[in-house]
């Protein structure tokens, strides 16, 4: 299950992890890419993923096995646009909270 409520995401621990966001100004070129940290003054990256853009939308999947790899917990992402030298946070810091499940899979 995930949850967005503005760009905060709320999401059920070993889900399959799909969003998008609409940005203008991107292209299919772009290298854009989803960081995952603890906090936004932190300097360790827990995840990492190199999104998919089509048009303005950007996508991120991350398999349900790797996104397993993120513990449950609160942190914060962004995304940061690289190209041609120039490196563009395309969001500021929003909230992620990584929620605990019932089941096993």
């Amino acid at each position: 299950m995930i949850i967005a409520n503005g760009l905060d995401i709320i999401c059920s621990y070993g889900d399959t992890f799909n969003c998008a966001w609409e940005i203008e100004g991107v292209s299919a070129d772009d290298d854009i890419t989803f960081s995952v940290k603890a906090t936004a003054n932190s300097s360790d990256v827990i995840h990492q993923a190199k999104c998919d853009v089509s048009d303005r939308l950007i996508n991120v999947n991350i398999p349900a096995a790797t996104f397993a790899e993120i513990p449950v917990g609160s942190y914060v992402y962004d995304l940061v646009l690289r190209s041609e030298g120039r490196v563009t946070t395309l969001l500021f810091p929003a909230n992620l909270h990584i929620k605990a499940v019932v089941h096993s899979e």
